[in-house]
């Protein structure tokens, strides 16, 4: 977006993924956080449970790339430890190039202010 004369211009972009990389995400996942802003712990909590054959890449603050290190790593990983996976994801399913997330998540470090003005409102 870009504002001109007060009117709002839309700029569209583009990019042509190369082959290679297209291939590789044909064979990932997409996981759907079951709380927004955990996606950034996923992977920690992975390799806590012994899984070290997927990786959790965070896509935002509600979605997540799944890898597996060999093929049929996730979905192996889906049918054997779906429970263990539903406390992290509300749905898991195959990549798609329209798995966008718009949401994220950002970290203030504020300094200074008292401690009775320390509240949510």
């Amino acid at each position: 977006e870009k504002r001109q004369d007060n009117n709002l211009k839309h700029v569209a972009f583009s990019y042509d993924a190369e082959e290679k990389d297209l291939e590789r995400l044909k064979k990932a996942f997409v996981g759907v956080a079951s709380h927004p802003g955990m996606t950034y712990n996923i992977q920690n909590a992975f390799h806590s449970q012994g899984y070290f054959g997927v990786k959790v890449t965070p896509l935002g603050s509600n979605l997540t790339l799944l890898e597996g290190q060999e093929d049929g790593e996730v979905e192996a990983l889906q049918e054997d430890a779906q429970e263990w996976l539903n406390q992290w994801f509300k749905e898991t399913r195959p990549w798609n190039p329209k798995d966008v997330d718009l949401d994220r998540i950002v970290w203030l470090r504020v300094f200074g202010i008292p401690a009775h003005a320390w509240n949510d409102n």
